[in-house]
């Protein structure tokens, strides 16, 4: 809900494609300075303890958030700043939260947890975009922020309630954290496995998941629609998402997950390049709910073979790295659409992306010998 309803304000308050694009990007400057950091901090400490801590940080942000708005007080360097912070708060967040699932599961049962966790996830990204764009329309976005704010207390609560044998307090991690990053940098960057991984993920991120920052502009821009209908296109995309969730969750333990990584990776630029070409309502919806499909297949099955294949001494580590891909990535194509979008306009900056996404895929797919016994 947060997350939809702060793009639709920026573009109220700017009506540039640019600022989308800058409040994307400046939430991965948080994310290149300090995620891997992060998986040095979730490789020595509890991070059960961390992700109380970033939980709570990030249902203040929303909750200042929801008052400046309220106080129809908000301007476009506060969204800027909070983008900011909670870029921060996540780059804390994604490698603990990501490397604490291997600490609730046995390692057989890992690629089905993710992928059952990701389910609850995508839920959310389903229903609360459309949610979102009821709420907006009718209470305005604070009330967004708002709620966004007092759901925090659930998850705290949830995760003060879990106990598990396997959580360490601290963990010995050999020198400081410059050797630690290096270590964990050096291990993702020498896998067969992990690296073509890493890649693909980077690739879905700079060229896919960055151009749903652009949907409100696209929304209003190219759909001639409103923020029920920017609600209702992220929403299509978490519809597909959850789908595809349930689908890496059904695979069995036999299953080989690297050719499905591999068809997956080239659906999704596909389907990216028919969006840019449908129009009305009902055909976008259904195309995104197929991009969202593909993408969350790439990326679970790609989150699960990534902590299946790293020591537990390291995964907090490559974790981090998996996040500065995903999370890091996203940015740089956020920021690079918006100025595309500005100057060509968005059609042309999304046929532009598909295209690049599929060529570099492609050569991922055809080249990651070490994905195919996966």
């Amino acid at each position: 809900m947060q997350t939809t309803a702060l793009g639709f304000l920026m573009f109220q308050l700017t009506h540039s494609a640019v600022y989308l694009g800058a409040t994307g990007f400046i939430t991965g400057i948080a994310a290149w300075l300090f995620t891997l950091y992060a998986g040095t901090v979730a490789d020595r400490f509890d991070r059960r303890k961390i992700l109380l801590g970033t939980q709570i940080a990030a249902m203040l942000i929303a909750a200042i958030l929801a008052y400046l708005t309220l106080s129809h007080l908000v301007k476009p360097w506060h969204i800027l700043t909070f983008a900011f912070l909670l870029g921060t708060v996540n780059a804390f967040d994604g490698p603990a939260r990501h490397s604490f699932v291997s600490e609730l599961v046995m390692p057989e049962n890992l690629t089905n947890a993710i992928a059952l966790n990701s389910m609850m996830f995508n839920t959310g990204i389903a229903l609360g975009p459309s949610i979102s764009g009821i709420l907006y329309a009718e209470l305005g976005p604070g009330w967004c922020f708002g709620i966004n704010a007092a759901s925090y207390l659930a998850v705290i609560a949830s995760l003060l309630m879990i106990r598990t044998s396997a959580t360490r307090k601290s963990r010995h991690v050999e020198g400081g954290p410059i050797k630690a990053i290096v270590e964990g940098v050096r291990f993702a960057y020498r896998s067969k496995v992990v690296a073509p991984i890493l890649m693909m993920v980077a690739v879905t991120s700079v060229f896919g998941m960055s151009i749903f920052s652009l949907m409100p502009a696209w929304t209003v821009n190219v759909l001639h629609g409103s923020a029920r209908t920017n609600g209702l296109m992220m929403s299509a995309r978490g519809i597909g998402a959850l789908i595809g969730a349930f689908f890496a969750a059904s695979l069995s333990r036999g299953t080989k997950r690297g050719p499905i990584i591999r068809i997956a990776s080239l659906v999704f630029p596909v389907t990216l390049l028919a969006f840019a070409f449908s129009r009305g309502t009902f055909l976008p919806v259904f195309v995104l709910v197929t991009t969202g499909c593909a993408l969350i297949i790439v990326n679970n099955l790609a989150n699960s073979t990534v902590q299946s294949n790293v020591p537990p001494e390291l995964r907090g580590r490559v974790m981090s790295v998996y996040m500065l891909c995903f999370l890091g990535m996203m940015p740089i194509g956020s920021l690079l659409g918006g100025f595309c979008a500005q100057a060509i306009g968005e059609q042309t900056t999304l046929v532009i992306f598909s295209v690049s996404a599929f060529v570099l895929m492609l050569a991922l797919a055809t080249r990651g010998k070490g994905l195919r016994d996966v």
